[in-house]
């Protein structure tokens, strides 16, 4: 049995095969220390989509 992820992308619900995800990284700041998260999505769409995978944070 595969393991089931859900969708980064806040408008989708999807839940993909682990296998199958895409990943993109977010660029964002903690305090003064430049941090990098992979977030997973079910498709290219999604990431597109997504803002928080597409802007720099800053926290």
């Amino acid at each position: 049995m595969t393991k089931k992820i859900k969708c980064a992308y806040h408008l989708c619900n999807k839940e993909i095969e682990e296998s199958k995800i895409i990943t993109r990284p977010l660029h964002f700041m903690r305090g003064v220390i430049p941090t990098t998260e992979m977030k997973k999505y079910c498709s290219e769409s999604c990431a597109e989509k997504d803002p928080d995978g597409t802007r720099t944070l800053i926290n």
